[in-house]
């Protein structure tokens, strides 16, 4: 651990240099201010910035929030801050790490209580478990830009705890929090956002329904209960471009926080909506549609616009039942591999996606954890090959395999799971250990299902629209 003293010491040196150069400027002479204006800045520059807090159940807190954390570094800010609105992760301009460098010069670190003292071998998760249940433990980190020479100040790491009431800390947070409050709100006003969870609850009687879309590994799940019945489907992921255009269209952020007169989700006639976004931010509405002010603004043309759009990609008839099966007799195929290595990481993986034409198989592969990933809409035809694939490898005598080799700690792993639309199922997994003929096996399983991505990867893919009848694109 560095120096306390030393890190308190440079701040102080920079504190004073930070306060005492505009105090110069204005007893300079005006040629000798014009000449100083290009100067470079006292405040050092930070690469990184990162403070948290958590206080626990018996200790004071400043407000009614139990934790927070500031994150900034180059190009990126993620902030869950105590204040409404104040939680994004996304990217951000370089001018916000310059003003907070220009913030910290000027905030006294050093006479923040409960420190740990110099050489610490703890730390502050070391903290957090032994006494976070009766106090406030916080770190702090910071870590400056090289200069024109490759210098760059000693970063300062410091971390301790107090009883929640320490003052110096107290007001450096509170102007931390301040700081990412206001920068959150530039932010969430010019990052791009994409929704990952969407929960709606409303109507009333046989029109009472519940939707709920999930978006993750560039798949999006959506499920729609309605009088006890639940469909779940795979959609097309353009249904995220056309929410957001309801979101902004709808001006949805503006109900963020609404709670309707006699709100209670248990009524008959309660909403709930709650959005997610991939920045961490969140829309948060209910209320009661039978009571006067128990909605926000245009609710009922929301309802609508949303119940739409919603009910269009899952498709069916005007039951709400799906309208068709997936072609073929395969319904479900994954397969994936991989060891110690992110680079090593393949699946692939056919699963059922409801498009504006119907429903469709989709191969989908990915290679490395954060590859980008491939995919193909698979035809009877293709899929009646494929299940011939499966059985001319014999891949049902692995079903039931599970190896693990115990005294092996690193290595590869496979996992394979099929499923036919007369139930049976094939389904065996390995930690360095194989079952029969592997090798050879899945050299031809890959070749095969990379063949059906390489033909299939030159025709037309069905583009969903903001009309669902208006898709393009060949028929499985």
């Amino acid at each position: 651990m560095y120096s306390l003293m030393s890190d308190a010491h440079e701040l102080e040196l920079w504190m004073a240099a930070f306060l005492i150069l505009p105090l110069l400027l204005l007893s300079s002479p005006a040629p000798a201010r014009a000449a100083q204006a290009h100067a470079p800045s006292a405040a050092p520059a930070l690469r990184y910035f990162q403070y948290w807090a958590k206080y626990g159940d018996r200790a004071a807190r400043p407000g009614d929030y139990r934790e927070l954390s500031f994150e900034l570094s180059p190009g990126r800010m993620n902030v869950f801050g105590p204040a409404p609105g104040s939680r994004f992760c996304g990217p951000v301009g370089a001018s916000v790490l310059r003003e907070l460098s220009a913030l910290l010069a000027g905030m006294p670190l050093r006479d923040w209580e409960g420190a740990l003292p110099e050489g610490s071998s703890r730390d502050a998760f070391d903290l957090l478990r032994e006494h976070g249940e009766t106090h406030c433990v916080w770190s702090l980190t910071l870590v400056f830009m090289e200069d024109a020479q490759g210098n760059a100040p000693a970063r300062i790491r410091l971390s301790g705890m107090d009883d929640g009431r320490s003052p110096q800390r107290l007001r450096g947070e509170a102007a931390l929090a301040r700081f990412f409050a206001a920068q959150c709100q530039l932010a969430q006003a010019a990052a791009p956002r994409r929704v990952e969870h969407l929960e709606y609850l409303a109507g009333s009687g046989e029109q009472r329904v519940r939707y709920g879309l999930h978006a993750e590994d560039g798949k999006v799940r959506l499920t729609r209960t309605r009088q006890g019945e639940q469909v779940s489907e795979y959609v097309h992921t353009s249904i995220l471009s056309r929410l957001d255009s309801l979101i902004r269209s709808h001006n949805l952020d503006s109900w963020h926080g609404f709670t309707g007169a006699g709100g209670d989700v248990r009524a008959a006639s309660a909403f709930d909506l709650q959005l997610q976004f991939d920045t961490q931010q969140e829309i948060r509405a209910s209320g009661r549609t039978d009571r006067p002010g128990g909605t926000p603004p245009r609710f009922a043309e929301v309802d609508a616009a949303l119940r739409t759009l919603l009910d269009g990609a899952l498709g069916g008839d005007a039951a709400g039942r799906p309208d068709g099966e997936a072609p073929g007799s395969l319904r479900e195929f994954s397969f994936s591999t991989g060891g110690m290595s992110a680079d090593s990481y393949i699946s692939y993986e056919l699963y059922r996606r409801r498009d504006a034409a119907g429903p469709r198989m989709v191969l989908r592969r990915q290679r490395g954890i954060h590859g980008d990933a491939k995919e193909v809409i698979l035809d009877k035809s293709a899929l009646n090959g494929l299940e011939s694939c499966i059985q001319e490898l014999n891949l049902s005598a692995w079903n039931g395999f599970r190896g693990n080799a115990k005294d092996v700690l690193d290595g590869a792993q496979f996992g394979l799971r099929i499923r036919f639309a007369d139930g049976r199922i094939i389904a065996a997994s390995g930690s360095n250990a194989w079952p029969e003929a592997y090798g050879t096996r899945t050299k031809a399983l890959f070749r095969y299902l990379d063949a059906l991505l390489a033909r299939d990867s030159g025709a037309a893919q069905p583009q969903e629209t903001d009309t669902a009848s208006n898709s393009t694109g060949s028929q499985p």
